[in-house]
């Protein structure tokens, strides 16, 4: 079934799961959005399954708190009264420096629709069919053409900057000074920001400012991205990118056999599942996040495997798992070397994750350790199992996999660390 256009939301959803995305962009059977003005006063509390009136998910929660949030800062830049007193404003607050002054803007574009060419009319934010005619209370519905596929969306925030705030802000290489802003609410900026090489891979980033460039006439543009902590602290980090023209055609030419795959999906009693995205927004291995599950309260009835749960990815973001600290690593290496104490000549014992053991038991402070999967060097074929065995070897991948994931994780969250210590200081 055709759409008539995709967004950036529904292609990474389709990337999960054929059957995720048709329960929210077929049948739309999305949750209903929640003012957090209503949380806020204790009116609407949010529960893990919410059973009726009065009560709305965690994950509704986190959206009203986000959109709350843009609503603070499209009021400041559209000369309104932002909320400062509220919730959501003192979240907001923390990252006022990472963004310009409305008055030191030439001009300041709030909320934007992508693309130019109109298909239609409907009312903002609702899904459902698009009328063909104009109407009251009906607004036009924009997309973005890249190879044929349309793209639909909208700006948070794009400004041309005058340039002594441009200097202020660190933007001062900002072609033409426009810059292109997105703002992200999250509980973890440590866990859940991009960092600068994952956002010059992130399809939204790279379709907003394709559509910048195309209306400035710019080869390349400044994009930067401003993450809010929503959780106990308040602090804020930029992460700053600049995309050319090419390179954000060349991001969405890979979504565009995604988006005609989506295309094909007739119905969600038909669609594909895939049974590691269903814990793809739990808190632990093992959680199923998937609002659509049956265990949630809603019509996926996945089932899953002995081996399956075994294997389960970590739920918020795979690859945010929390490493052991560099003393519990210590720790254990002692006690592996108390039970086996190597030869003299021996070499060190290497641990399970590819680390490699000090030649003595470290109590007081822990060496430094560098985390990377180990090697497999065995190239036979092992014959094929069954039952417990093919269990304990599928487990065994798993925590394999698991390691280098890991890896990956310290290098960028070290990233992100660093570039929040950068902003705060």
């Amino acid at each position: 079934m055709t759409r008539p256009y995709h967004s950036p939301s529904s292609l990474s959803t389709g990337a999960l799961c054929d059957a995720m995305w048709a329960f929210g962009y077929l049948d739309h059977l999305r949750d209903p959005e929640v003012d957090y003005a209503d949380i806020e006063a204790g009116r609407i509390k949010p529960t893990f399954v919410p059973q009726g009136p009065g009560q709305c998910s965690y994950k509704q929660r986190g959206g009203a708190l986000g959109a709350a949030l843009h609503h603070v800062w499209e009021a400041y830049f559209t000369g309104g009264q932002p909320a400062w007193n509220t919730y959501a404003g003192q979240v907001a607050m923390a990252g006022i420096e990472l963004l310009p002054h409305p008055d030191l803007c030439e001009w300041v574009s709030v909320e934007a629709p992508v693309g130019a060419e109109i298909i239609g009319y409907r009312k903002r934010g609702e899904g459902g069919e698009i009328k063909a005619e104009p109407a009251e209370g009906l607004d036009p519905v924009y997309v973005l053409r890249v190879e044929g596929v349309a793209f639909n969306g909208f700006r948070d925030l794009t400004v041309k900057i005058k340039p002594d705030e441009l200097e202020r802000l660190g933007l001062s290489h900002a072609p033409g000074g426009i810059v292109l802003y997105d703002y992200k609410s999250t509980s973890n900026i440590a866990l859940y920001a991009l960092s600068a090489d994952d956002l010059r891979k992130d399809v939204q980033c790279n379709l907003y400012a394709l559509d910048v460039m195309i209306k400035y006439g710019l080869e390349s543009v400044a994009c930067r991205w401003v993450y809010f902590e929503t959780k106990d602290v308040r602090q804020a980090v930029a992460i700053d990118v600049v995309i050319t023209r090419e390179h954000a055609r060349s991001i969405i030419h890979a979504q565009i056999e995604l988006a005609h795959h989506l295309d094909t999906i007739q119905s969600s009693a038909t669609a594909a599942l895939n049974w590691r995205s269903c814990f793809k927004y739990g808190g632990k291995r093992g959680e199923i996040g998937c609002s659509y599950h049956s265990s949630k309260g809603g019509p996926c009835r996945m089932k899953h495997t002995s081996g399956q749960l075994m294997m389960a990815p970590f739920g918020r973001k795979e690859e945010g798992k929390m490493p052991l600290s560099d003393a519990h690593k210590a720790r254990f290496v002692a006690k592996k070397q108390e039970a086996s104490p190597p030869a003299d000549d021996a070499q060190p014992e290497s641990v399970e994750n590819g680390d490699v053991a000090p030649s003595a038991p470290a109590e007081t402070s822990a060496p430094a350790v560098t985390e990377t999967p180990r090697p497999r060097t065995r190239t036979m074929k092992a014959p094929a199992q069954t039952g417990l065995a093919a269990s304990l070897a599928e487990f065994a991948q798993a925590v394999a996999e698991q390691d280098a994931i890991i890896a990956g994780a310290e290098a960028e969250k070290a990233k992100i660390k660093a570039a929040v210590a950068k902003a705060v200081a």
